[in-house]
């Protein structure tokens, strides 16, 4: 049985990717300029290609990290404290909270289709979650998960996923019209 459930190059990890967080955030007026106008902010300039490269490159890998130091940790965290009782946790902390605040936002804007907007994340995570439990349910997945790798594993097989993740980045760039480039969801 694992008892490390801290791993602190990966806190530092998600701690880069929350502040790049910011980076994506922050210029959200250039990528939305009619949200600008609400606050008396007319006659914006529209983003410089050199913030859509930034913005596309911190997206691409920053919520595929979050997801994946989600499941490294959800792996330690099931081992310490069961399947069962880390099944309940997650379904009050992330099921329930995202079903709250979706039937809030639906209260406030008046128009009850539970509508995720920003909580998109925790939808998406939920689903990994289940996935998971019912994955680790059958003995063949718990064998694949308990081989013990080292803390230098773990790092080449994230170096590998962001490898891809940039990879997907060069596809973007190269056939814009057949990929779901964020640029078209910031557009609008």
């Amino acid at each position: 049985m694992v008892e490390q459930t801290r791993v602190y190059s990966f806190d530092f990890l998600r701690s880069i990717a929350m502040l790049l967080g910011l980076a994506v955030h922050a210029p959200l007026i250039f990528y939305f300029p009619e949200a600008a106008s609400e606050f008396g902010i007319v006659n914006i300039e529209p983003a410089e290609n050199w913030i859509w490269l930034m913005l596309d490159f911190i997206t691409i890998w920053r919520m595929p990290i979050f997801f994946l130091l989600s499941g490294f940790f959800s792996v330690l965290l099931i081992n310490k404290i069961g399947l069962k009782s880390y099944a309940l946790d997650r379904f009050i902390r992330i099921g329930l909270t995202c079903l709250f605040f979706s039937a809030l936002f639906d209260i406030l804007d008046g128009n009850f289709d539970l509508t995720l907007n920003h909580l998109w994340f925790l939808y998406y995570l939920f689903i990994f979650i289940i996935g998971l439990s019912f994955l680790y349910l059958f003995s063949v997945f718990q064998t694949i998960i308990s081989k013990k790798l080292t803390i230098q594993g773990w790092m080449v097989i994230l170096l590998l996923l962001i490898m891809i993740g940039q990879l997907s980045i060069l596809l973007l760039a190269l056939f814009p019209k057949t990929s779901l480039s964020i640029r078209v969801y910031y557009s609008g």
